[in-house]
């Protein structure tokens, strides 16, 4: 019977703890014992608790909590290990560090409700340098200090899944996993689930495509949990230019499933996703008159920076802005608020592709 009351004291004592957090910290340190560094004796500390023989203190409880998901377990133990090893660095994605890695402030957009980014992280199938290992830090980093209500991701692997279910923690989660087909989505969407709440979710994947997994439409509708609101988001993927016959395809595929979704809830519809083509290309520039939908980079009431989002692993893009291949469209009862897209050189080595985001209203 002690050891249960041990144990529930502990429990309310980190939840307490975590609850003392700043809103955008999911996850901690690693700096268990605060003396300013993560190091052996963190390590040692850890290791300790788990074999039983040292209680931590809420505030410990709470920095040794690294990937966020109100539990002290192996995950945040081998991160530790990691760091130590010099696999990954823990203290690129600690909180206090954020402002140092990143120019733009985080706070939502004055008016906004709601921020939807899209990110093509890339996968590490199609490219040998594209290595995983040493970039899902920073991948961390962009999704703690911008926190994101939704993420329209593109290229998640399998890999990938299993290197962010651990980063997102409680804090984010994954709305269809497989393409329903009994395939990996890797164009799936993610929410913050302390604000969101789903609705209604699928998948559609297009009639044509050389590959099922990525070539699709992930979808969902959700709630604001603070006040009600309603809204669609679309998340896609479309085919490379080389392959233009199904471009064309899934082109006018998803204007006339987007269409509907509209039609159907009236609610505001947001598209995100790398669709491989500019918008000057004949099938964005179809999709767009067929759906009447707006382009948030030119519709927005504050336009941040709005660049080429592809660019080599590591390099600046160029800064031309109609050379953008990822794109957030909106229905035209959507409030784009705020555009923006991350630049910063600690960015440019997580992927090829710039996260592009925008802060909605929804009122």
């Amino acid at each position: 019977m002690k050891k249960i009351i041990k144990t529930a004291s502990i429990v309310l004592a980190f939840i307490l703890a975590l609850s003392s957090l700043p809103s955008f910290a999911f996850l901690s340190t690693g700096d268990i014992n605060n003396d300013g560094s993560i190091n052996s004796a963190d390590y040692l500390l850890v290791k300790r608790f788990f074999s039983g023989d040292f209680d931590f203190t809420s505030d410990q409880m709470a920095r040794a909590d690294i990937n966020g998901d109100s539990a002290i377990t192996t995950i945040d133990y081998h991160k530790i290990k990691q760091h130590l090893r010099g696999e990954i660095d823990l203290t690129a994605v600690s909180g206090s560090s954020y402002s140092s890695k990143f120019a733009d402030s985080p706070a939502l957009y004055s008016g906004a409700d709601v921020r939807v980014m899209s990110f093509n992280i890339l996968a590490e199938l199609w490219d040998s340098s594209a290595v995983i290992e040493g970039r899902e830090p920073i991948m961390e980093g962009i999704f703690t200090y911008y926190l994101p209500d939704v993420i329209g991701m593109q290229e998640v692997s399998d890999k990938w899944y299993t290197k962010l279910k651990p980063i997102f923690g409680a804090k984010y989660a994954f709305v269809d996993e497989v393409n329903g087909e009994g395939k990996t989505n890797f164009s799936p969407l993610a929410y913050n689930q302390t604000t969101l709440e789903i609705v209604k979710h699928g998948v559609k994947v297009f009639s044509q495509g050389n590959d099922r997994r990525l070539r699709l439409m992930s979808w969902a509708i959700f709630m604001k949990k603070s006040t009600g609101k309603q809204f669609a988001v679309v998340n896609t993927h479309w085919d490379i230019s080389s392959n233009s016959s199904m471009q064309e395809s899934q082109s006018a595929e998803m204007a006339t499933y987007v269409s509907r979704l509209h039609s159907k809830y009236n609610i505001p519809v947001i598209c995100t996703g790398d669709f491989n083509v500019e918008e000057s290309s004949s099938y964005f520039k179809s999709f767009m008159n067929t759906t009447g939908f707006i382009d948030a980079k030119y519709s927005a009431t504050k336009i941040k920076r709005a660049y080429k989002t592809t660019h080599s692993l590591g390099s600046a893009p160029s800064s031309s802005k109609k050379n953008s291949i990822d794109h957030i469209v909106g229905s035209t009862d959507t409030k784009f608020k705020f555009y923006n897209f991350l630049v910063d050189s600690y960015v440019l080595r997580a992927s090829d592709h710039c996260p592009v985001y925008v802060d909605i209203d929804l009122d």
